[in-house]
This record gives structure tokens, sequence and C-alpha cells, in this order.
């Protein structure tokens, strides 16, 4: 109730909320009046979790992650090597960066598929907002997409040349297709028949006498082509398998770093709360509530407790084992898992206040998207 008179819009429950909660909530709420947003003039640009509102203070904007007279990220882009595209957002935001500039304009590498990747992974590590630093119609568009939260949108401009080139090219096409079917008056549609009459592109011939012999030659040939490319096939399966394995059994151990450090994190919350109080009190003497010490300790706690996050990962990593041991196709399964992988490391990586926790969810991230690659090729 009092979230909804501070100005809260929406209220509601989430995973495990009973219909019993959800009416008692509505009740004790209905007599509660939306409270109107009034206008701040102010002009923001936000992540999913910070706003940087702009004529405050000057704000410095990272310009790391853009190709030009940059060698190592230039190689990085043509590698598809996020990892380290990701440190450098990291790197730059813990150095005081309140925007981070992306551009991956590049000639040798898709540059709109290549934004939207490096957008979607750079929200699951830095809590910074982000410029769109791109040219192309195309990766604006993706990046627009998939962002969470309200971008600073660089290197597009309004030029009356330029909007009068985009917009009517397909109207263009249309029309040169309707000028060449009137001027040399052909009908809307071509039949397959039409085509098949024509002597030029379609002939015949008579199959020669000794089918069954040349039959049984392409059998015996097929057979020991399939037999060839079967064997091959498990051989490269093992492989695939054995490496797979093997990046998971990695993971598994940046798993459990994380889980170290996020236990050392909470148990010394407490002290470093206390110690940054008196900081800020400049008095030793004075006594601090203790109960109310531990309360914020607590909530801070819940905050960013990833235990959840941390069983349902190793549960997958059990269920990673298993499937890739199955006899039949499993491609799809394992394509699945690793979707619930990338999940539940970008979850950790949002939860967690800690600069060596971020480091290590950006390594899980990039085994994870090297077993992603694996599986693509897995029936």
């Amino acid at each position: 109730k009092a979230f909804v008179k501070s100005g809260v819009a929406v209220v509601g429950g989430c995973c495990g909320t009973t219909p019993e909660y959800i009416e008692k909530l509505s009740k004790a709420t209905a007599d509660c009046k939306r409270k109107k947003i009034r206008d701040k003039g102010l002009t923001v640009v936000s992540s999913y979790t910070h706003a940087v509102a702009f004529g405050e203070k000057p704000l410095l904007i990272g310009e790391r992650i853009n190709p030009t007279g940059k060698k190592r990220f230039k190689q990085a882009l043509k590698e598809g090597d996020i990892g380290y595209i990701l440190n450098e957002g990291i790197e730059q935001q813990n150095r005081g960066a309140h925007i981070l500039d992306v551009n991956v304009g590049l000639p040798e590498i898709d540059e709109a598929e290549m934004m939207e990747r490096v957008v979607f992974e750079l929200q699951s590590v830095c809590n910074a907002p982000l410029q769109i630093d791109t040219a192309s119609e195309d990766a604006l568009r993706r990046a627009l997409r998939i962002y969470n939260g309200k971008p600073l949108i660089n290197s597009v401009n309004g030029k009356k040349e330029s909007m009068e080139t985009v917009f009517p090219l397909a109207k263009k096409y249309a029309q040169a297709l309707r000028t060449l079917r009137d001027e040399l008056s052909l009908d809307d549609d071509i039949s397959v028949m039409t085509v098949a009459r024509n002597s030029d592109l379609f002939t015949f011939e008579k199959p020669s006498e000794d089918e069954e012999g040349e039959w049984a030659q392409l059998c015996e040939a097929l057979d020991g082509a399939l037999i060839s490319h079967s064997n091959m096939r498990e051989a490269e399966g093992e492989r695939a398998r054995a490496d797979i394995c093997a990046k998971i059994e990695h993971i598994r151990e940046l798993t459990d770093r994380v889980e170290a450090i996020s236990k050392s994190d909470t148990v010394g919350y407490r002290d470093k709360l206390e110690e940054r109080l008196r900081k800020i009190l400049d008095d030793n003497s004075v006594v601090i509530d203790e109960n109310r010490l531990l309360t914020e300790c607590a909530v801070w706690a819940d905050k960013i407790a990833i235990d959840e996050e941390l069983v349902r990962l190793r549960s997958h990593f059990g269920a990673f084992y298993e499937i890739a041991s199955l006899p039949e196709p499993s491609g799809r399964k394992l394509d699945f898992l690793v979707q619930e992988l990338n999940r539940e490391t970008n979850t950790i990586g949002s939860k967690a206040n800690n600069a060596a926790i971020a480091r290590i969810v950006v390594d899980m991230k990039g085994e994870i998207e090297k077993i992603r690659e694996q599986v693509q090729n897995i029936e």
C-alpha cells in the first residue's frame, strides 16, 4: 500500500504467488488512487536498473567498444570473441564511465547481427546505460528491439538525401516489374507447364538397357559411402561430446568460485557497512543500532543472493552429462539446456555486486557460447 501511495502504478506477484495473496493485495489497494506522473523536465538515458540524467554534471562515455584505431578489438569482432568485448565494458564501468558506447561497425562482419549480440550480452554484466553507435538502420533497429531501457543513439542523421534513398526502394522495385509487364504485355503469372514446354530447358533421354546392373553398382557404392559417413559421424560425435563435457566441467569450477566469493561478500558485509557508517558520521563513539544494522545486511544479502541460480546451474550440469550419453539424437535437448545455462549465468551477473564475480561470469558466458556453437552441429 505504501508503494502505491508513493507512485507505483502496478503491483502483483511472481513465481509461487497464490490467488489468495493476489486477492488480499487487490483489496488492500482498492482505495488507493494512482499518483499522477509529473514531467520533471529531465533528459535521461537508462539501463534496466540505472538511469543517467544529462545536465546535472559532466558525464563520461566509455569509447573502448569501438573498432576505430583498435587492432585487438577488430580481431575480437572478426573472431566473435564476446568475452574480450564484455571485459572492455566491465573495465570502463569500474573506472567510472556513466555510459558505454557500442560500435561494432567493421566491413568484414555482419554489423547488425554483431550489434544485437553485443548489446544483449553487455546488459547481463554491465549496469551502465548504452549508447548505440551505428549508421546502419538494420543494426539500430535490432539493437533497440532487445535493449532493456532507454539508450543514447549516436551516428544517426536525418539528412534528406538519406531518407529519400531508403524509403522509396521497395516502391521503385515494384514499379519496375509493373512497367516490364505492361511494355511486353506479359501475364502476371508464369505456369510450370509453360516453362516445361521449353525444349531448351528440358531434354529427354532413353534409359540404358542394363538398369539392374547399374542399380547394383550404385547400391554397392551407396552402402560403402553410408557406412563411412556413419563411422565418421560417430567419431565426430564422440569428440564433440568430450569437448562439451570438458567445457561443462570448466563452467562447474567457475561456478564454485562464484559461490565462494558470494559467501565471503555476505559474511563481511556487516563489518564493511558499520565501518562505512562510522566514516560518514566521523565519530567512533556513536552507538549504531545493531538490529537496524542486521536488517540492512539481511536486505542486502537477499538482494544479491544467487543460491537458487547456483542450484539450477548444477542441476543443468548433471542433465548435460546424462543427455550427452544418450544413444538417440539429443541436439534440441542440449540446445534448450544451453539457453537455461545462459539465463542462469545472466541472472548471476546482474545480481552480484562484485567485480570479481562479473569477470568470472564473462568467462562462463564465453564457455557457454562455445558449447552453443558445438550444439548447433548436433542432430
